[in-house]
């Protein structure tokens, strides 16, 4: 739902650099305990698309390739 989303948006850009994700949190932290409690959680629904933000600053390089379906997973477009 838009409302969720925007939520979720809005919260991300709330934390100190829009926060960090799980798989940065994961191997960038010491304490195996964090790592272990990142790999039980579920995997995210949502996926965020920074392709679109990046592109807009290097539009003719790398990303301004068509996506590959391992960028984006069978289930997303």
């Amino acid at each position: 739902p838009p409302d969720r989303a925007r939520s979720i948006y809005r919260q991300r850009n709330a934390q100190p650099r829009r926060g960090i994700g799980f798989r940065a949190m994961k191997f960038l932290n010491r304490d195996p305990a964090v790592r272990k409690r990142i790999d039980h959680l579920p995997l995210p629904r949502i996926g965020l698309n920074y392709r679109a933000r990046l592109q807009r600053h290097y539009p003719r390089r790398l990303l301004a390739r068509d996506p590959h379906s391992l960028w984006i997973g069978e289930d997303m477009n």
